[in-house]
């Protein structure tokens, strides 16, 4: 009860989880909030954690995902080499 599902209570919902967890919102069901627009819906997520990972002190560091890259990429050149 007293529950009001909107855009607006989606974007609180996944800043609080982004900053209590320290993890990207990208998973999260909008649709519970009632946001069915999925463009709407990737938007907040987006917004949330380039808002939450951009202010230090929120104490959250973006996830290091460029390091799955990196270390695809240490590998193919392991393999060059022999």
């Amino acid at each position: 009860e007293g529950s009001n599902p909107s855009p607006g209570s989606f974007l609180a919902a996944a800043t609080h989880y982004a900053t209590l967890y320290g993890a990207n919102p990208a998973n999260l069901d909008a649709s519970l909030y009632g946001v069915t627009d999925a463009v709407l819906a990737n938007a907040i997520k987006e917004s949330v954690w380039t808002a939450v990972t951009n202010e230090p002190r929120s104490g959250v560091v973006p996830e290091p995902a460029s390091m799955a890259a990196l270390a695809l990429g240490l590998g193919v050149l392991k393999r060059r080499r022999r």
